[in-house]
């Protein structure tokens, strides 16, 4: 009886013949082209071209598996620290098209914001600032900016202030399921962070510092600011150096109107 290894070496190999040494286009390596037979099924006796030394496959494979550990990480940050019920109950179904403009700076502020989602990402202005009176839709706009930007498959995150800085405090309890340098990373990392009503949280020392380092580390990132004061209350409150910070590559926007709430 003839052993295994003798029937396999005696099966039909294809036939190889070299055909020039390349480039490939997709991983920019040189790679060898060969010529071979197929010798079964369907095909059988047509020729393929085969590329040796083509890492297109482990690129692809390497890029989704970055992308798989991307998303896990933006997903722990919804899941351990962001919950739907951190943004009011007002803002939950907001979209951009239920935006309903009542004066010419509230159709402005629409416009750009419009624009400004059909171009995420850009390379300037990356920031917006939407400033103005209570209740006039800045809220509104920059919740539907983040909605509208994860549609386009980036992370977005929308948070309150004042919010975002109790979630640093719980990060200091024992039994607390994220670290403060883990909360502060993830919200780094984002594609878009919204800061909603920055101005209003208490004006520590220990506030602006941990505020300010957060935005510090987003400069070159997308960010957008909603605040019911105007530039000049902002430079009182945070101070020239800080406020500084807020207007690099930031488009202001100054909205006015009536008080859509007491409506």
């Amino acid at each position: 009886m003839k052993s295994v290894g003798h029937l396999i070496n005696n099966l039909k190999k294809p036939k190889m013949e070299f055909v020039k040494e390349s480039q490939c286009e997709g991983c920019n390596r040189k790679v060898d082209i060969y010529k071979s037979e197929i010798i079964g099924g369907r095909d059988k006796g047509k020729t393929i071209k085969i590329k040796y030394g083509c890492k297109c496959e482990d690129l692809k494979l390497a890029r989704e598996a970055v992308k798989k550990g991307e998303q896990a990480k933006f997903n722990k940050l919804r899941n351990t620290f962001l919950s739907q019920s951190l943004i009011n109950d007002d803002l939950l179904e907001a979209t951009i098209d239920d935006f309903i403009p009542e004066s010419d700076s509230q159709k402005k502020a629409l416009k750009y914001v419009k624009h400004y989602i059909e171009r995420f990402p850009t390379k300037k202005d990356k920031n917006i600032m939407l400033h103005g009176s209570y209740g006039i839709g800045k809220s509104h706009l920059a919740k539907s900016i983040a909605d509208e930007i994860i549609k386009k498959d980036y992370t977005a995150i929308f948070i309150a202030t004042p919010m975002l800085l109790r979630k640093v405090r719980a990060t200091y309890d024992t039994d607390s399921k994220i670290s403060e340098d883990e909360l502060i990373d993830s919200l780094i990392d984002v594609d878009l962070l919204v800061l909603d009503d920055i101005g209003a949280e208490r004006a520590t020392d220990w506030a602006i510092e941990r505020l300010f380092d957060l935005i510090n580390a987003r400069l070159g990132k997308h960010t957008i600011y909603t605040t019911n004061y105007s530039p000049e209350d902002l430079m009182k409150i945070f101070g020239e150096r800080d406020y500084s910070r807020l207007k690099h590559h930031t488009e202001q926007i100054e909205m006015e109107g009536t008080n859509f709430r007491l409506k």
